[in-house]
């Protein structure tokens, strides 16, 4: 089991921040994970037609982290509100 720890206080807060800081590929990369699992997982269904259903907000959150080996890793969680 691979360990991960917290090792920045600096991650972005929010989804603009993450897109124009200096590493926006690694949070593009960890954005796009997190989608691709949730949609293999049948846990988020995009809702296009917002006339008939009331979609729910949702906020990107982010975290660097320190894998046992010393690598970083980049995490990002979408989570909803509410």
């Amino acid at each position: 089991m691979a360990l991960s720890y917290s090792i920045s206080d600096q991650d972005p807060q929010t989804y603009e921040e993450a897109l124009h800081s200096a590493l926006h590929n690694q949070w593009t990369s960890a954005m796009q994970a997190e989608y691709a699992s949730l949609i293999e997982n049948n846990t988020f269904t995009p809702v296009t037609d917002t006339n008939s259903h009331k979609p729910i907000g949702c906020k990107w959150v982010y975290k660097t982290k320190k894998n046992p080996n010393g690598s970083q890793c980049y995490k990002a969680r979408l989570m909803i509100k509410g």
